[in-house]
């Protein structure tokens, strides 16, 4: 189920196109991805190569890499020449190329910049132990909660767009693209 809501086809990723790994006999050592994203007016492109640490610095990443950058550069091209709907013009919107790094992988920093990337934004992995007690949090007086009903999905999604709307280029979400 998780691996089917990471890795399944979407709209804007496909892993049979968006996804190739690379192996040396029979065991996985490296993969790249590119997805895309609308945030704001712009169409986020992002790539992601990653590489096992034993097989860093050998060009394989810079490699990954420029696979999955030519896969972003062929979904925009495709994008802007397709048109969603019958009725529409074909997407003429600002296009972004991304790449998403975990900073505490040696020597990202110093691949990002070699192949033209400068930073954007930072984002923070938040981790807490599960061994350790958690102990309830009170509601405020009038607040209840329940499970999730189909019925509440558009509200939902209505309010975590709205929750994000501070952030920098934050998502675009519609009934057409659903994002």
């Amino acid at each position: 189920s998780a691996l089917r809501e990471e890795w399944g086809p979407s709209e804007r990723f496909d892993p049979s196109v968006d996804l190739v790994v690379a192996e040396i006999d029979g065991g996985m050592i490296g993969t790249a991805e590119a997805s895309w994203r609308v945030r704001g007016a712009t169409v986020h492109h992002e790539v992601r190569p990653v590489v096992h640490p034993a097989w860093r610095r050998l060009g394989l990443g810079s490699a990954l890499l420029g696979i999955a950058e030519a896969r972003a550069r062929d979904a925009a091209a495709a994008m802007r020449a397709t048109a969603s709907t019958p009725a529409a013009a074909a997407d003429d919107r600002d296009r972004l190329l991304d790449a998403f790094a975990e900073d505490n992988v040696p020597g990202v920093a110093e691949f990002a910049t070699r192949h033209g990337y400068v930073p954007g934004h930072f984002g923070f992995l938040m981790v807490r132990d599960l061994h350790a007690p958690i102990e309830p949090a009170a509601l405020p007086p009038g607040l209840t909660l329940h499970p999730v009903r189909a019925e509440d999905h558009r509200a939902i999604w209505d309010a975590d767009t709205e929750a994000f709307l501070d952030h920098p280029d934050p998502a675009t979400r519609d009934d057409e693209i659903g994002r």
